[in-house]
């Protein structure tokens, strides 16, 4: 079983990545924690790839998938490609699907008609297509008819309605992968090693985020979820860690959305605990 490695999600850091000389001195900074490396996302506005992968090698920072802004995997999928290539990924992110998608079987199809033509270029290349996996994966897609109809599930079969579900019976693992976010899954309300195990050999990657609970502005009635630094909140990412290596994940990568305290500070706090979690999990 190969060693678990740790990248840093350059979305937690965006807002330091605004110039290229900007985007160096954060690759720096994440080095100098002792990340293994980084998941690309929202470069190509500030710097070419290829700048951006030379400053990566001298750093000695892997880089463990790319993430895909909505609609570009229909509207420029060879770009996906280059840029993969470029940076050594393990992945090529596609995005998710969009939420007019889900309303019935037709267009979930239709969706996957979309995006067929990129999923092959990305495989020709010999790269693996990435889906981030939403809290609206665990929605059931019914038809309008059958809504109106008030047809139920029945009990315990809910998730046979579920676009997660579809993904994992309309693709064979190596055609395309699954790429889960704690934070998603939280949201959605499923058993997260679950749903882990579920995407054994259909995943390189797993997301680590995290939020907690605080007093709302309101009462203490409404408390607020807050994200915050991965440890930080109400995550127990030490009970995922089994059903990630028995799925066969290779990168966690750790970031946080929105945090209050320093975004660099985030990750060294996030990275200190997962290390943690690594070490005495064995």
């Amino acid at each position: 079983m190969k060693e678990l490695r740790i990248a840093a999600q350059l979305y937690s850091v965006r807002e330091y990545c605004q110039t290229e000389q900007d985007v160096y001195r954060t690759f720096g900074r994440i080095r100098e924690m002792g990340f293994d490396g980084v998941e690309i996302e929202g470069l190509r506005d500030v710097l070419p790839a290829e700048k951006a992968a030379a400053c990566l090698r001298s750093l000695g920072l892997a880089v463990c998938a790319t993430r895909a802004r909505q609609g570009e995997a229909e509207a420029c999928p060879q770009l996906l490609v280059q840029e993969a290539l470029c940076y050594g990924a393990e992945e090529c992110g596609i995005g998710t699907i969009k939420s007019l998608y889900l309303r019935s079987d037709a267009t979930v199809a239709q969706y996957d008609a979309l995006i067929a033509p990129a999923a092959e270029q990305i495989r020709r290349a010999g790269l693996v297509p990435a889906y981030a996996v939403l809290h609206h994966d665990f929605m059931p897609c019914r038809d309008i008819l059958t809504l109106a109809q008030g047809r139920q599930d029945a009990p315990g079969q809910a998730w046979q309605s579920y676009h997660f579900t579809h993904m994992l019976n309309h693709y064979a693992p190596g055609e395309m992968n699954l790429t889960l976010d704690t934070l998603w899954l939280v949201q959605a309300g499923v058993h997260v090693p679950d749903v882990i195990r579920q995407a054994a050999g259909r995943s390189r990657v797993i997301r680590f985020r995290d939020w907690k609970i605080e007093i709302g502005p309101r009462s203490l009635n409404h408390p607020s979820r807050t994200p915050c630094e991965v440890g930080g909140g109400l995550l127990d990412f030490a009970s995922y860690l089994p059903a990630i290596r028995d799925a066969g994940i290779r990168w966690i990568t750790v970031g946080q959305e929105l945090a209050a305290r320093d975004p660099f500070e985030c990750l060294q706090l996030g990275l200190a605990h997962v290390r943690s979690l690594l070490e005495t999990s064995g």
